[in-house]
C-alpha cells in the first residue's frame, strides 16, 4: 500500500507535463521517497521501447544530490515509469 490508500504495488499515477526531449540526449527519470514511507528500495528490471533505452540507474541520499549514475542496462530502483507521445 502507498501513501496513495487506494493505490497497491504495481500501479502508478501520472501528472501531464509538456516537455520536448532531444534525440540523442541523456535524461535520468527519478523518483523521491522517504525512509518509512512507501517502499523505495524495490531494484529491479524494467523495459523500454525502440524510441529509447534504459541505461542504467541513479540514487542519491537527497533531492538536491549528488547522484551516482550507476550503468546496468535494464534496471532501476523503485522503479519509475512514464507515458508518451512520440
Amino acid at each position: 500500500m502507498s501513501e496513495y490508500g487506494w493505490l497497491h504495488a504495481g500501479q502508478f499515477v501520472y501528472s501531464a507535463v509538456s516537455v520536448t526531449l532531444n534525440a540523442g540526449a541523456t535524461y535520468y527519470l527519478v523518483s523521491q521517497k522517504t525512509n518509512g514511507g512507501d517502499k523505495w528500495y524495490n531494484y529491479g528490471t524494467v523495459s523500454s521501447t525502440s524510441d529509447g533505452s534504459v541505461a542504467g540507474y541513479v540514487y542519491g541520499s537527497n533531492a538536491s544530490g549528488p547522484w551516482s549514475a550507476i550503468a546496468a542496462p535494464n534496471t532501476a530502483y523503485v522503479p519509475p515509469n512514464f507515458q508518451y507521445t512520440p
